[in-house]
């Protein structure tokens, strides 16, 4: 019958050469080392609480569980047991994580393992486990010596921060924006790399690996860059319009920006930061007036136009006011539906009055263009 093992690693590599009737080093005289100490040890370890240690007899199939142990299982007695009554413990989804053959004791693998147990009170705990397989006189394997953890709170702890990470990663999708981070001195440590592509239309290889800084415009590099290394100096949150450099098409604009994530102390621990789509900030030339992503053109619509308006309570006449555009022309605009089908010179006049006046407008692949305010 094969013998199979919960959570324990194979033999070390002396069993392995052994086999292989390869040298096989001598273990360590260890004849004047005081066994006292490490029973002081292992009751000093489990004194702090959520530790337990193991050993089973590879020779008799018991396990003899520490008090620490006992105390993670909820048990009550630390009496020896055969193994299958341990792996009675382990969660019907793990146990398939949780069991080894005993091939795998010969392998000199060293294996960990996470899983979880149902207590004897019914309280499901997350345990971590290392394993060491002690060879006998014969250097073949004799017991397994293991340690157990119970990593509850860390798993809760790294869940709340997945958690956290996906729903800043979704509320920056649904806005339209590519998030990265940085470390606390301003290094680069990610990047939304399919946001990015799918925004900036640069393939996934070249923008791997901080090549996505290649396609922002020489100008605002050096801009960028030294904008950047004052914030990280001084903690302000990084606020920056760069341009990224499109092949046959206008220059898609793009906000940078960035805020410090600071701990109880007050110091900052690393940079949390978004790339939105800007297509044409106030004061770029009438050039950029039609926006690109991707390739692709954006160009101000009438129900923009519609919209901005209102968010201003301007009347028709107001905007003609502010853009030096006939009154004619903005009640046409504003009859039609879709992108506007006006000269470049007068579609660059009305942006440029709403920009001034607190109002931006928003584009992407796939998505509705918006109006907000600035």
């Amino acid at each position: 019958m094969q013998r199979v093992l919960t959570g324990h690693p194979g033999p070390s590599l002396i069993a392995v050469a052994r086999e292989a009737e390869l040298p096989v080093p001598r273990r360590s005289d260890i004849s004047g080392f005081d066994p006292r100490i490490g029973q002081d040890c292992v009751k000093l370890i489990e004194s702090s609480g959520g530790v337990g240690f193991d050993c089973y007899d590879l020779e008799t199939g018991l396990v003899s569980p520490s008090p620490g142990f006992c105390q993670l299982y909820g048990l009550d007695s630390t009496e020896a047991r055969p193994l299958d009554y341990f792996q009675s413990f382990v969660h019907p989804a793990d146990r398939h994580t949780g069991q080894f053959g005993e091939t795998l004791i010969r392998t000199g693998a060293r294996l960990t393992r996470e899983l979880r147990i149902v207590r004897a009170d019914g309280i499901v705990r997350w345990l971590s486990f290392k394993g060491e397989v002690v060879l006998g006189q014969d250097l073949s394997p004799d017991h397994v010596l293991g340690i157990w953890m119970d990593v509850t709170d860390l798993r809760s702890a790294a869940e709340l921060l997945d958690q956290s990470r996906k729903r800043f990663q979704t509320l920056a999708q649904a806005c339209g924006a590519v998030t990265w981070t940085a470390s606390e001195n301003g290094v680069q440590l990610s990047l939304d790399l399919e946001g990015w592509c799918a925004l900036s239309g640069q393939p996934r290889d070249a923008a791997a690996g901080g090549g996505w800084i290649e396609i922002i415009h020489p100008q605002d590099r050096i801009r960028l860059r030294e904008t950047w290394l004052q914030s990280c100096a001084t903690g302000n949150n990084l606020d920056i319009d760069v341009r990224l450099i499109q092949t046959g098409a206008s220059d898609l604009w793009l906000k940078m920006r960035a805020k410090a994530v600071r701990n109880a102390e007050g110091r900052i621990v690393e940079w949390l930061g978004v790339l939105l789509p800007r297509p044409f900030p106030a004061g770029a030339d009438a050039r950029s007036c039609a926006s690109t992503s991707g390739g692709r053109q954006y160009r101000l619509t009438s129900e923009q136009v519609r919209a901005a308006r209102g968010l201003l309570g301007w009347s028709g006449q107001d905007l003609a006011r502010a853009s030096k555009v006939s009154i004619s022309t903005i009640r046409r605009i504003e009859e039609q539906t879709g992108p506007l089908q006006i000269r470049h010179k007068l579609h660059f006049d009305i942006r440029q009055a709403f920009e001034k006046a607190g109002i931006e407008f928003t584009f992407g692949p796939d998505v509705h263009p918006g109006v907000r305010p600035r």
